[in-house]
């Protein structure tokens, strides 16, 4: 990422991973950045949330740096890492996408890999369009977040993931793989431009 926010996550979660262990830096992350009030009892949930991340590499500064968009913008180019890694074929397809979408649950019916294809499939159509699906579909956002803290951080594959830039051998067929890496190198342009139309923004 050209802005290099993942830093920031990182610092933020390693920080708080150093001091408070694994399981409760994963549960500071998904309350604090992402509003999973599900991950803090309710009765800690009192006063300034920005406590549950330590300050141990800055982390807790550089996470009040992240806006919702810059969290969307890590979770998707996240997925389209992963499924290239993944270095197999689309299934998915305009029917089986349109299906899933219209779900009022669409993290039920998927495994990790089904859900992270189906985040690929819409950052395929558009930037603006898989923006909307994470927007109003949080179980999918958490589901996500659950993969990129168990892969960046518990498997310890984040080197293997920011250094992605290919594969020397694709499965999926070549015009497929082209267009995949098109779109997947134009991402951090894409979400510059729409975080520069959000008066939010800063």
């Amino acid at each position: 990422m050209s802005d290099s926010k993942i830093e920031y996550l990182d610092k933020a979660f390693l920080g708080t991973m150093d001091s408070q262990g694994f399981k409760n830096a994963k549960l500071a992350i998904k309350y604090v950045l992402f509003d999973d009030e599900n991950s803090i009892d309710k009765k800690l949930r009192n006063g300034d949330k920005w406590r549950f991340i330590s300050s141990n590499y800055n982390g807790r500064e550089l996470a009040k740096k992240l806006h919702q968009m810059d969290l969307m913008h890590i979770l998707v180019e996240f997925c389209y890492e992963y499924f290239g890694l993944l270095n197999r074929e689309f299934k998915m397809n305009k029917e089986r996408y349109l299906e899933i979408k219209e779900s009022m649950f669409p993290t039920m019916a998927l495994t990790s890999d089904e859900l992270v294809e189906f985040i690929v499939y819409a950052a395929l159509i558009s930037v603006e369009e898989v923006y909307v699906l994470l927007s109003t579909h949080k179980d999918i956002v958490m589901s996500l977040v659950d993969l990129l803290i168990k892969e960046r951080y518990l498997d310890n594959k984040r080197e293997e993931l920011d250094n992605f830039k290919g594969i020397e051998e694709p499965v999926m067929a070549q015009d497929e793989y082209d267009y995949f890496m098109g779109r997947y190198s134009s991402l951090d342009i894409e979400f510059s431009l729409m975080k520069r139309k959000n008066p939010d923004y800063n």
